[in-house]
């Protein structure tokens, strides 16, 4: 039995992936050699730019960052005529600090926040 080990970076430009639709990632293993065989596959790790949007005028976010350090916050969909409560719930903070440019709530918090 062969065996080895193939590790592999794969790098696109963030706007191939759709933010209105389900993106499919497909991985598919084509040997120079002529070998045919099975791969098994026990990890992908994806990072992208996610899109902090309001819905329904509510956002809940997880950033799920394991640094503690602050990172500059901007959720699109803004309604500034509408009473504003942001909470860190991870690291018990309220957020009383923030601003807004057109629809756009900027605020600054951890980046390990919920």
């Amino acid at each position: 039995m062969i065996s080895s080990r193939v590790d592999t970076a794969v790098t696109f430009s963030s706007a191939l992936l759709s933010e209105t639709t389900v993106n499919n990632v497909t991985a598919t293993y084509t040997s120079s050699s002529g070998f045919s065989g099975t791969m098994f596959l026990d990890m992908f790790e994806f990072k992208y730019p996610k899109v902090l949007k309001f819905r329904n005028n509510i956002s809940v976010l997880d950033l799920a960052g394991e640094d503690s350090t602050s990172k500059k916050i901007k959720l699109s969909g803004f309604n500034p005529g509408n009473q504003t409560f942001i909470y860190d719930i991870k690291n018990n903070i309220r957020i009383t600090s923030f601003s807004n440019s057109a629809d756009t709530l900027i605020f600054s918090a951890k980046q390990n926040s919920k």
